[in-house]
């Protein structure tokens, strides 16, 4: 089926050696045998594989084969961890959301600016496949067409504490700034002082940082964060 277009083959990493080996005589000959033949047939297939761990690595750690390493990695792209890259939650999570409510025969589904800061602030630490679920579960959940904040905790995601009004009120009367308040103002802080240090050179500041350069151009952006004149 894949003859004269694209294999995909996911998680590359987890194919067993055995498996390998079969792999490199497709790459390298173009030729595969089907169940129950002897007889090998040439394919024309473009690959793409894909991975969450470090090839090489697994290459040192003879866990997987060199050989089928070099056939793939003729041309490698690194995509950053979805927490590097906020500023493309919000299009995925569209995505997936329109893509869903299609699916499960929905009306199409909108949600607020509130549910995207809370889609963005969170970290993802299982990639688009958490995103993903997330969005997937929140649809089957929803009863009407504006999926809300409580759609999404009861599909998974994360709820913050609640704070109660009298203690809200009492941090407003002493004039103390609220947690988003002060971790923004300490963000905004820490983001300065890194790139006055770098000379506003963003690749040094966010290197300094610890994140992508995407992602510091899109905090930078968020929090309006422009050289003193």
């Amino acid at each position: 089926l894949a003859h004269h277009g694209t294999l995909f083959l996911d998680e590359i990493s987890s194919l067993p050696l055995d498996l390998q080996t079969r792999l490199l005589r497709v790459l390298e000959q173009g030729q595969i045998k089907r169940v129950g033949e002897n007889l090998m047939r040439d394919v024309d297939v473009r690959v793409i594989a894909a991975t969450n761990v470090d090839l090489k690595e697994q290459v040192g750690k003879e866990r997987f084969r060199l050989d089928v390493y070099y056939r793939l990695a003729v041309l490698n792209i690194e995509l950053p961890p979805l927490r590097e890259r906020q500023e493309d939650i919000p299009l995925l999570a569209d995505y997936f959301l329109q893509n869903f409510s299609r699916k499960m025969r929905k009306v199409p589904m909108q949600w607020d600016e509130k549910v995207l800061d809370e889609l963005t602030a969170y970290e993802w630490p299982g990639n688009i496949r958490e995103l993903k679920n997330t969005i997937e579960a929140a649809v089957v959940l929803s009863s009407g067409p504006v999926l809300s904040l409580e759609d999404l905790h009861y599909a998974g995601l994360p709820q913050e504490p609640l704070v109660g009004v009298s203690q809200i009120n009492s941090r407003q009367d002493h004039g103390v700034a609220s947690l988003p308040q002060f971790i923004e103002r300490q963000e905004r802080q820490l983001i300065l002082e890194a790139l006055e240090q770098n000379n506003w050179v963003q690749r040094g500041a966010a290197r300094q940082l610890g994140i992508s350069p995407r992602v510091l151009n899109y905090k930078i952006k968020k929090l309006k964060i422009a050289p003193f004149p």
